[in-house]
C-alpha cells in the first residue's frame, strides 16, 4: 500500500524527512489506508517540493483512486470525545501510558458539544501536547500542520456527535 501511495504522489524518498514519514506508515493496509489521507495531505501541503504532484488538490486526486473509505456504522451514543477517539487511527499512536486521552475524551463527552465548541482552542492544545505519543514519522510534521490536522479532527468529531445526537 505504501508503494502505491509513494508512486501516486511521486514522493522524493531521498529526503530523510519524507522517507521517515512514509516508513512510519508501514502499518497501512487496504482496509485502513483511508485513515492516512489527512496526515499525508498535510505533509504534501507543508513540503510540496518533495512530491511530484502539484499540491494538495492534485495529491487528493492521486490518492482518491487508491482505496475506498469503508462503510462504518455510526454509533448512536457517545459524544465529541468518543467521536474524536474514533478518528485518530490506532496505527498513528504509540501509547506509553499516562497520556490522559481517555480522561479528556470522557470530559468532552460529559460536557457536551456546546462546551467542546466553546473550548476548541484548549482541546486542540491538549491534542498538540500529546505529540510524544505519535509514531516517529508524525513527530517530523511541523507543529502548524499538526495544529491544522487537530482542528479538522475536532470539527469532524463535533459534526459526527451532532449527527449521532439527531438520529
Amino acid at each position: 500500500m505504501i508503494d502505491c501511495i509513494t508512486k501516486a504522489l511521486g514522493a522524493n524518498l531521498e529526503d530523510q524527512g519524507i522517507a521517515a514519514f512514509f516508513d512510519g506508515l508501514s502499518g497501512l493496509t487496504k482496509d485502513n489506508a483511508h485513515m492516512a489521507t489527512g496526515p499525508i495531505l498535510s505533509v504534501v501541503g507543508s513540503r510540496p517540493d518533495m512530491f511530484a504532484v502539484g499540491g494538495v488538490e492534485a495529491a487528493r486526486r492521486a490518492l482518491g483512486g487508491l482505496y475506498e473509505t469503508p462503510k462504518i456504522a455510526k454509533a448512536k451514543d457517545g459524544g465529541v470525545g468518543t467521536e474524536l477517539s474514533k478518528l485518530i487511527p490506532k496505527w498513528a499512536t504509540q501509547f506509553k501510558g499516562g497520556c490522559g486521552c481517555k480522561d479528556m475524551a470522557k470530559k468532552m463527552d460529559d460536557r457536551g458539544v456546546n462546551w467542546c465548541e466553546a473550548n476548541s482552542l484548549s482541546i486542540v492544545a491538549h491534542l498538540l501536547s500529546q505529540s510524544e505519543h505519535l509514531i516517529p514519522a508524525f513527530k517530523l510534521v511541523p507543529v502548524p500542520v499538526k495544529k491544522i490536522v487537530a482542528e479538522r479532527l475536532l470539527r469532524k468529531a463535533i459534526t459526527n456527535a451532532k449527527e449521532n445526537h439527531e438520529s
